[in-house]
């Protein structure tokens, strides 16, 4: 397991890449909210495609690390 942590700083790394802005919501949002609710944020945003690809298989290894 890689630990919370790591998954934050993958996603926070991917964000910013893409929209600076989200990533900054992104930061604020997981320091104040547990782990689920942030896969459920996350899960929200790639149902509407406002997230990279490329976070597809990391959002679901990050749902594998909390469940």
């Amino acid at each position: 397991m890689k630990g919370v942590s790591y998954y934050y700083a993958e996603f926070q790394r991917a964000l910013d890449a893409v929209d600076i802005r989200m990533g900054e919501e992104f930061k604020a949002f997981s320091s104040t909210h547990s782990p689920k609710n942030v896969f459920l944020w996350l899960e929200e945003h790639r149902i509407r495609a406002q997230l990279p690809a490329s976070m597809e298989s990391l959002l679901t290894d990050f749902y594998w690390e909390i469940a």
